[in-house]
């Protein structure tokens, strides 16, 4: 491990992640947190809250300490709303370690997004999801041209690979309600 925590071989893209070396408290939740992805496999972990609450200090703290066990880290905000095919472009990229050309539908973008997951132990953290969703009374839903960001984390969360990801939000998708 070097200075940074990277272990040899991993690969990490910290993205806009903000500097969270202020963290204080929050002991117990993180450790339920990192037995929730260590232990018990989880394959799609919400991080959810009013804003100001430090959601993303938090998941920065979880991200940093069980990022010794993945191979690939990388963290991305939706702040900005990105297309989900721009979002799976640019994951892809990172993951595959090269290139990728945008002619894949959305559907065959997530497939290989999935074949990545379970290909390599993969960490990727979603901040801002809410950027994308409607909020007040149609809340968990996302916004017209987001709609297929919830497939995605339903394949995620549904469909067996080694891998996990974190979404960090002010709005609570329907994927993250227990079944």
């Amino acid at each position: 491990i070097d200075r940074s925590g990277v272990m040899p071989n991993q690969r990490c893209d910290w993205g806009s992640a903000i500097d969270a070396s202020i963290c204080y408290g929050r002991t117990t939740v993180l450790a339920t947190a990192k037995s929730w992805i260590m232990e018990d496999g989880c394959r799609l972990v919400g991080v959810l809250g009013m804003g100001g609450i430090g959601k993303t200090t938090f998941t920065i703290k979880l991200a940093e300490q069980i990022q010794p066990e993945f191979d690939l880290v990388i963290w991305r905000s939706l702040r900005h709303a990105p297309s989900l095919d721009d979002l799976l472009i640019d994951l892809l990229q990172f993951l595959q370690g090269r290139e990728v050309i945008a002619v894949a539908s959305t559907d065959k973008l997530i497939a290989q997004l999935i074949q990545q997951m379970r290909s390599h132990r993969c960490l990727i953290v979603l901040d801002q999801l809410e950027a994308i969703m409607r909020s007040g009374n149609t809340s968990g839903t996302y916004q017209g041209a987001y709609v297929d960001y919830g497939e995605l984390l339903r394949q995620i969360g549904e469909v067996r690979h080694q891998s996990c990801a974190i979404v960090v939000s002010r709005e609570k998708p329907l994927e993250l309600t227990s079944p």
